[in-house]
């Protein structure tokens, strides 16, 4: 659910607010109070990195046996369904954890797949992303950056090197027919803008940074 101190002010922006049913231990009851507040909400995106050890940590058949949950929400609410948002980790790789959740579920609506990428190597990342195409539905890739894993060493090195991968990547997505909507992350972090990995759109006032510009001009 949004913070309090913007939650009355996104729709004034046209901003489309996603809610998410984060892991196991996620509201239903909050969700379902968040949607019969925000009426113009059209989407529900499922478990946040199950994938991930410290993320929702969830395996494909928990996911898949809790996955009703999501569809009864959603249907009450004509609401579309995002999958869990999957990326490679040290516990799975994204399409084995996403072929046995669609083996465990073989009943579930899914309308779209979620994807997180990170990692400073362009061509690696549009590989990752096609690779998402196989299950046949539009992709959402809900977090992706230059900056990511490998304790560092697959991080841009500088703030030039985050705002050529932003570029790359982001036209790229643009031309993607497959790909229905992408987030950069993150909008602003709490190093600053001027520090490593240099990947925030925002700098601490507020403003767009160099690499918000460019992002938004794109």
């Amino acid at each position: 659910s949004p913070f309090e101190s913007i939650s009355g002010n996104y729709p004034s922006h046209n901003i489309d607010y996603t809610p998410m049913l984060w892991g196991r231990n996620s509201s239903e009851e909050e969700v379902r109070q968040f949607l019969d507040n925000s009426p113009n909400t059209k989407y529900l995106l499922g478990f946040n990195e199950p994938t991930h050890l410290h993320q929702a940590n969830m395996t494909p058949q928990e996911a898949a046996s809790l996955w009703p949950i999501l569809e009864g929400i959603a249907d009450d609410y004509n609401l579309k369904l995002v999958s869990p948002a999957v990326g490679n980790s040290s516990l799975y790789r994204a399409w084995d954890y996403l072929d046995a959740f669609f083996e465990a579920c073989t009943d579930c609506r899914v309308d779209y797949i979620a994807v997180h990428k990170y990692g400073k190597d362009t061509e690696n990342f549009k590989t990752f992303i096609r690779e998402s195409y196989q299950y046949g539905k539009p992709v959402w890739v809900t977090e992706y950056a230059g900056a990511g894993g490998y304790n560092g060493s697959g991080w841009p090195n500088t703030a030039d090197d985050h705002i050529e991968f932003l570029a790359n990547t982001t036209r790229w997505l643009e031309s993607e027919v497959n790909v229905y909507r992408y987030s950069w992350f993150v909008g602003r972090s709490g190093i600053g803008i001027n520090n490593w990995p240099y990947n925030s759109l925002l700098g601490e006032d507020g403003a767009t940074t160099a690499l918000g510009e460019l992002y938004f001009s794109i």
